[in-house]
């Protein structure tokens, strides 16, 4: 019985390992193929006047890790709602209409499902750290 649950752990951690892996690999293809999209749709939205540079420049600086921001601060936006980016400042509905004639953003519903994956694999990951023990 023990061996049992032994090889069930190892197997699942094994499984999680790989697809760990695997949806790191994905969230990189996603971020070297859109990031020159996201960064031009800001650019766009600030020559407009509509956000400032301030309000996502950091984020873009920060590579792999900050399009993951960016592409949540894109998808708040593209939902064509008025949304607080800072104390007194606002993006008004108008960006969405903007960047929805300039781009296609279809691919941000499966980053988004790719994001969920990695949160379940990390839920994953904390259950056999519990069972563990």
């Amino acid at each position: 019985m023990k061996l049992t649950y032994a090889l069930i752990f190892v197997s699942v951690g094994l499984t999680t390992f790989i697809c760990g892996v695997f949806a790191l690999y994905l969230y990189y293809r996603f971020y070297k193929r859109y990031t020159e999209q996201v960064t031009n749709a800001f650019e766009q939205l600030r020559q407009r006047q509509m956000i400032g540079l301030d309000d996502y420049y950091f984020f873009q600086q920060l590579g792999a890790p900050g399009f993951g921001y960016l592409v949540s601060l894109l998808a708040k936006i593209l939902k064509g709602e008025r949304y607080q980016i800072a104390k007194n400042r606002w993006i008004e509905p108008e960006a969405s209409n903007v960047l929805l004639s300039l781009y296609d953003f279809t691919w941000i519903k499966k980053f988004y499902q790719l994001i969920w994956f990695i949160g379940f694999l990390l839920l994953v990951l904390l259950l056999l750290v519990i069972f563990k023990r």
